[in-house]
């Protein structure tokens, strides 16, 4: 119940305070899973993204978001996703928390050797090189510096059971990245 007193349900700021425009930066490696285990493959990502906010509804935010990233291990391959995101501000004490997720199109130039080509191949007629974004995250900065951010958040391309592509499944990363509101 004490905690409670430190949770403000809303960030106290408008996003719009801060900017209307993000830019971030994330590093990741690529998740490899099947059914009794969860690993990581020899591939990376590095990636920049771009958000531009629509507008709020109190502490909710929504806009679009863009970005590029490059792959690279196994393979060189670049990749272009771009959706819609939405997130939520809020502070615990002067720590501000904002999960957010974002949900759109991923575009690459290749697929990557490993998960993708791998469940391409199962697939038959798989095809990895448009799929479905889902980007769920968690943010975390501080209240007096709200301009600025730290996240993790899951990079996730898929079929959607086979309604893209005929995959059903493709690649998961773990991002860990900053962003900077303007």
């Amino acid at each position: 119940m004490a905690m409670l007193m430190f949770v403000t349900s809303a960030s106290g700021q408008s996003f719009f305070d801060n900017g209307r425009n993000a830019v971030f930066s994330f590093g990741s490696a690529v998740l490899s899973a099947d059914e009794t285990s969860i690993g990581f493959e020899d591939n990376y990502l590095l990636g920049l993204g771009y958000q531009r906010a629509w507008g709020d509804w109190g502490a909710l935010l929504y806009g679009l978001e863009g970005g590029l990233a490059q792959r690279f291990g196994q393979t060189y391959t670049l990749e272009a996703w771009g959706g819609i995101f939405a997130r939520y501000n809020f502070d615990v004490g002067s720590l501000r928390i904002a999960p957010a997720l974002t949900f759109g199109l991923s575009a690459v130039t290749d697929p990557m050797v490993g998960g993708e080509t791998n469940r391409q191949d199962d697939n038959g007629d798989g095809d990895a090189h448009l799929l479905f974004y889902l980007g769920p995250e968690i943010s975390f900065g501080m209240a007096e510096h709200p301009e600025y951010e730290v996240f993790a958040r899951l990079h996730h391309r898929s079929g959607a059971w086979g309604t893209l592509g005929e995959m059903h499944g493709a690649a998961d990363a773990v991002a860990l990245g900053v962003r900077s509101f303007f």
